[in-house]
This record gives structure tokens, C-alpha cells and sequence, in this order.
């Protein structure tokens, strides 16, 4: 990528950042409502977590040219250009994702892209051009990386190592790294995740994985026995009103078309409407959406099934998260300030 180029994009973060802060003043009502695509359903790994290995019905597809740019003009309409592209599937498995992202930058849109990182040698140049990067892992070697992934480490490592060097002084957002934890998981394990991950990121969040079989497709609302949890940090129904940001103010624009209330509606049991058949607006405000909110409201969602978003994790599980949070801080300092030396 040459240095004009560069520099044009420096300047377009910069022009859409304060765009993006006019907009969120003159324009709050409609920003308001938090929209993101999936550019693909397609994915090359296989998570534990992850409810699309536990649905029969779960589509695989890439977004093609009529969805996308349909996509393009109802963020224009929504006064919004930031621009998630990875809320189901892989977005870097898209094969057209360099052209997608040159009709963004194009746009001064804000791009934001989360990977497993195993095809980002495909992408190094067309990485440079966006404005948020984070990687999600779980494993520090070949075995566990194969776990938890179902990924080749020896890919991975070189991609995530060879961009670190390629990228420094072209870029000006922080590389991110996002993990969740295992109970299998033991506190050296983690050092050593960070240990080889960490010369190659600047900041690492940590969290819990959830419990796959905590999904709407499971219609009857029951907590699952700890003897039957499997390897999952336990979580315990929630007390009190049950409550969604998805359900009362988000949208997911499926490479189909389909507008989902839920990133993790994998089986698009929730489906709103089709913005090819439909106003996007009137998708969001109509009678579907109105009756999943009120179910909300009335303190029984109960389209909504037996969903994670409904159980909590333990104080036990949570403390140890801050236990295991607090290795990979203090790891993480050790590495950063070694790189630096």
C-alpha cells in the first residue's frame, strides 16, 4: 500500500471520527439503534462455545452484492458509519472482502473486523485499511489451540507474528486479543497463552466461555445440572426482571438479508424481516419487534428460550475470572515491557 494511500486513510479516520460525533449529537434518537452485518455465516473453526455447531438448521452463506450494498445505503439512512462486520462467521473467509472494505473506506466508514486470524495472510494490506482489529483465541500451542479452535497453531502464530511487524508505523489503532476461559484451563496455561500471544497485541480482554446448550432454539427455560455442564465456568438463572439490550434496541443484517434482534440467534428463530422485502425501519418498529419487546417488558420472553442471557455466572466462577484476568495483566506488562527493552 503506498504512502498516499496511507495518509488518505489517516485522514478519513480522523474526518469520520468527528463525523461520528456530530451525528451521535444532532441524530440520538436513530443512533440509538445499534446495527452490525455478518458479512458471512461461513467460519473455518469449530468453537466449543459456539452455538452454530449445536443447530441443525444453521445457514452457511456469504453476504453477496445486492445485500451489501443495500447493507451500505440503511447505515447511510441510520446517519451511522460505524460498521461491525463479524457478528456471526468469519468475516475474513469472505471472497470478496478487500472490495467490500475499499467501498467502505470509500464511504468514511469506520470498520471494525474480529478474526481467528488462520486466513489473515490473505488480508495483510486490506487489514491496514481498517480502523479496529481484535483477534479471538483460545490456545498456546498445537494441541490446544486444536481444542479449543479446531485450528492449525503454526498458521495462526505466523499470521498474527508477521502482521505485528508488517503493520507497525501504518497503523494507528491497537491490535486486540479477546479470550475466553476454560475451566480446563489451568493458571499456567494462561501465562503461556499470554506469553506467546502477547509480543503481538497491544491490549488482551479476557472472559468466560459460555454454555453452547444456552440457546433459543432450546424452547423450555431450565437450568442444566453442574454434573452436565461440561467444561464451562457454571451459571445459575438470573434473579429478578429478565432483561435484553439485543431484544430492545439491536440489529443484525444477515448476509440474506434476514435482520436478527440477536447476534446469537444462529437459527434465526427471531428473525425480524428482510430488508429486500422491507423498509429497514419498518422491520425494526413492526409487529414482530414490538411483540419480542413487550415480552420483555412483561417480564416473560419467552421467544427469546432458554438463552445465556438469562443466567448468570457464579461468584465463585467470577472471582476466579478476576484471578485469572489478573495473570494475564501483570504476564501481558512482563511481555510489553521485554519488547520494548
Amino acid at each position: 500500500m503506498d504512502n498516499l494511500t496511507l495518509l488518505k486513510d489517516r485522514l478519513d479516520s480522523k474526518i469520520s471520527a468527528a463525523y461520528r460525533r456530530a451525528e451521535t449529537l444532532i441524530n440520538r434518537p436513530r443512533n440509538d439503534i445499534a446495527v452490525t452485518a455478518s458479512l458471512t455465516r461461513v467460519c473455518n473453526a469449530r468453537c466449543p462455545m459456539c452455538p452454530m455447531h449445536n443447530m441443525e438448521n444453521n445457514q452457511w452463506q456469504h453476504m453477496d452484492d445486492k445485500t451489501f450494498h443495500r447493507m451500505v445505503e440503511i447505515f447511510k439512512q441510520l446517519h451511522n458509519r460505524y460498521l461491525a462486520l463479524h457478528s456471526m462467521g468469519e468475516c475474513l473467509a469472505h471472497p470478496d472482502l478487500k472490495r467490500y472494505i475499499d467501498i467502505l473506506r470509500d464511504n468514511h466508514f469506520w470498520i471494525r473486523v474480529s478474526t481467528n486470524a488462520s486466513l489473515l495472510h490473505r488480508h495483510m494490506d486490506t487489514m491496514l485499511r481498517v480502523q479496529y482489529l481484535r483477534y479471538s483465541i483460545e490456545g498456546w500451542d498445537e494441541a490446544s489451540l486444536k481444542k479449543y479452535r479446531n485450528l492449525k497453531f503454526d498458521q495462526v502464530y505466523d499470521n498474527i507474528k508477521e502482521f505485528w511487524h508488517f503493520s507497525r508505523g501504518k497503523v494507528s489503532y491497537p491490535i486486540r486479543l479477546a479470550v475466553s476461559f476454560y475451566p480446563s484451563m489451568t493458571e499456567d496455561n494462561i501465562r503461556e497463552f499470554t506469553e506467546v500471544w502477547g509480543p503481538y497485541v497491544d491490549q488482551i480482554s479476557v472472559s468466560m466461555a459460555y454454555n453452547p446448550q444456552l440457546n433459543h432454539t432450546q424452547r423450555f427455560r431450565a437450568p442444566i445440572p453442574k454434573d452436565k455442564f461440561g467444561d464451562y465456568y457454571y451459571m445459575e438463572p438470573k434473579q429478578g426482571p429478565l432483561t435484553c439490550g439485543y431484544a430492545m434496541g439491536y440489529a443484525d443484517i444477515q448476509p440474506n438479508g434476514d435482520v436478527l434482534p440477536c447476534c446469537d440467534d444462529y437459527a434465526g428463530q427471531l428473525t425480524l424481516g428482510n430488508i429486500h422485502e422491507e423498509d429497514f425501519m419498518a422491520i425494526f418498529n413492526g409487529e414482530r419487534a414490538r411483540n419480542l419487546r413487550a415480552e420483555f417488558e412483561q417480564g416473560n420472553p419467552v421467544s427469546c428460550g432458554n438463552c445465556h442471557t438469562f443466567y448468570d455466572f457464579t461468584d465463585e466462577a467470577k472471582q476466579h475470572l478476576e484471578v485469572l484476568r489478573g495473570i494475564v495483566v501483570s504476564t501481558h506488562d512482563k511481555v510489553r515491557r521485554n519488547r520494548a527493552a
